[in-house]
C-alpha cells in the first residue's frame, strides 16, 4: 500500500542529533569494515565487558503539515568490549503547538551487521499515540532468507486531505485525525545476480476522528462523501522482485535498485477488492570523488475497486519523499508517477569526537502527477525544484534539511535517518 504502515513515524528528531547517533554508526561501521564477511561470527569474539555512553541532545523537527517541534533527547549507547554499539536508547520530551507535550521512548538493537530491531512508543498530551516495532534481517549473500516485520498502532492529528484528483485545490485543505493499526511481514530469498524474490502479507485498519487543528475545516465536513470517510480495513497479499547492485544499500555512492510489486487487497469493510502494481527504480552514479548523480522513476497503479477505494489507500504524491515541495498526501488518485534528478556535491568531510561526517548539498528537479484515466497521464504535471543539505554520518545515519519550491510556495523539511 502507498507509503507503508510507517510512512509517518520514520520522521525522527533533528539534524542536531547526528553526533550521538553518529557515534553509534561509526562504531558499527568499524565492525563492518573489519569483518563484514563474517558478521554472524562477531558475538563469539566480543570482549565480555562493555560500557554505556551518554549524550544529552537538543532536538528540532519541522515539516509542512506539523509545524515546528522542540525538545530534548538524551541518547544512551551500549558499547561492548570490542567497541561495537549493540544498543541505543533515545527517550525524549518535546513540544508542538498542536500535539502539546510528547514523551517518546526509542530502543534500537543491532545483534548483527545485517539485523536490527527497533521499538518506539510515544504519547502526547493531545491525542497522539504510537507503538511501532520493526525487525529487519537482510543478509546479502545468495541463498539466504530475508525477513522484514513492521507492526504499528498509531493515532495522529496531523493528517491533511485536499480532495481527489490531479486538479485538487490548495484552498480545499482540510484536517483530520486517523488511527492506524496493522502489521506487514515480508519474507524473501536471495538469488545470484543481486535478485531477491519475496512475498508480503499485510493486515491494516484505519479509523478517522473529527479533530481538526490549526483552524482548518474538518475533512468530515468538507468531504462527507469521499470513499473511506467512515474508516476501512483490508488484508493484502503481495509478490515482489528486487534487483539491487548497491554495495551499501541506501548509503552507497553507485549502483541501481529496482523493485516491482504486485498485490491483491481484500477489504475487511464495505468496499470492493482491488489490485495494486508498483514499480520504482533508483540509480546512483559516482562521477568524481566530489560529485554524484542520482535519479528516480516511480509509478503505481490501482486496478478495480469500482471507484470506492478509501482515499488513504490510494496513490499519493507530496511530502519529504515523492514530489518534495508539496505537503504530505497533497495529491491523491488511483495512479501516480514521479521522476526526479539530483546532483550531489560533496563539500567537505569532518572527523569530530571520533565521528566521520560527509557534508553535501544536493540540488534537485522533480516532476510528477496523480491520475485516474491513462489519457490524463500528463494532464496536470506538477514540478518542484530545491536543494537538500545533507550530513551523512558514516556508515548509515543521514540528516536532511530540504528546501523545495513548487507552484504552491516553499516547503522545508528537517528529517533524520531517511537516506534518499
Amino acid at each position: 500500500m502507498k507509503g507503508g504502515l510507517a510512512s509517518r513515524p520514520r520522521r525522527a528528531a533533528a539534524l542536531v542529533a547526528l553526533a550521538a547517533f553518529g557515534a553509534a554508526a561509526s562504531a558499527r561501521g568499524a565492525a563492518q569494515d573489519d569483518d563484514a564477511a563474517s558478521a554472524d561470527a562477531q558475538p563469539a569474539r566480543e570482549a565480555p565487558h562493555g560500557k554505556i555512553k551518554f549524550f544529552p541532545i537538543p532536538m528540532y523537527t519541522t515539516v509542512p503539515t506539523e509545524g515546528s517541534t522542540y525538545g530534548l533527547m538524551p541518547v544512551l549507547l551500549g558499547v561492548n568490549g570490542a567497541g561495537i554499539v549493540r544498543v541505543i536508547g533515545a527517550p525524549s520530551v518535546s513540544w508542538n503547538s498542536a500535539a502539546g507535550v510528547t514523551g517518546t521512548l526509542r530502543f534500537y538493537y543491532y545483534p548483527r551487521v545485517t539485523r536490527s530491531l527497533s521499538v518506539i512508543a510515544a504519547a502526547s498530551t493531545r491525542v497522539n499515540r504510537t507503538i511501532w516495532v520493526t525487525y529487519l534481517d537482510l543478509p546479502v549473500e545468495p541463498g539466504r532468507f530475508t525477513l522484514e516485520v513492521d507492526a504499528l498502532i498509531r493515532r495522529n492529528i496531523f493528517y491533511r486531505f485536499f480532495g481527489l484528483g490531479p486538479d485538487s485545490l490548495e484552498s480545499n485543505q482540510s484536517s483530520y485525525t486517523r488511527t492506524v493499526s496493522g502489521a506487514t511481514v515480508r519474507g524473501g530469498w536471495n538469488f545470484p545476480g543481486h535478485f531477491n524474490a519475496g512475498v508480503r502479507g499485510t493486515v491494516r485498519d484505519d479509523r478517522l476522528l473529527r479533530y481538526p487543528i490549526f483552524g482548518l475545516p474538518a475533512t468530515q465536513d468538507l468531504f462527507p462523501t469521499v470513499p473511506g470517510i467512515d474508516g476501512a480495513g483490508f488484508a493484502a497479499a503481495e509478490a515482489s522482485l528486487r534487483f539491487d547492485t548497491r554495495p551499501a544499500a541506501e548509503y552507497s555512492d553507485a549502483g541501481i535498485a529496482s523493485e516491482v510489486r504486485l498485490g491483491y487487497n481484500r477489504p475487511l469493510t464495505a468496499f470492493p477488492p482491488f489490485w495494486q502494481v508498483t514499480w520504482q527504480t533508483r540509480g546512483l552514479v559516482r562521477e568524481t570523488s566530489l560529485l554524484q548523480g542520482a535519479a528516480r522513476l516511480y509509478w503505481t497503479r490501482e486496478l478495480g475497486g469500482d471507484g470506492q477505494i478509501p482515499f488513504y489507500y490510494q496513490a499519493s504524491l507530496g511530502g519529504d519523499g515523492l514530489l518534495r515541495g508539496f505537503p504530505d498526501d497533497r495529491f491523491i488518485d488511483h495512479s501516480a508517477w514521479e521522476a526526479e534528478v539530483e546532483q550531489r556535491f560533496r563539500l567537505l568531510e569532518t572527523h569530530i569526537f571520533g565521528v566521520d561526517t560527509v557534508w553535501r548539498i544536493d540540488p534537485f528537479v522533480a516532476a510528477g502527477q496523480v491520475y485516474d484515466r491513462f489519457s490524463d497521464l500528463v494532464s496536470h504535471v506538477q514540478y518542484s525544484v530545491g536543494a537538500g543539505f545533507r550530513a551523512w554520518v558514516k556508515p548509515n545515519v543521514l540528516g536532511r534539511v530540504d528546501v523545495a519550491y513548487a507552484s504552491e510556495g516553499v516547503q522545508a523539511y528537517v528529517v533524520l535517518g531517511y537516506p534518499y
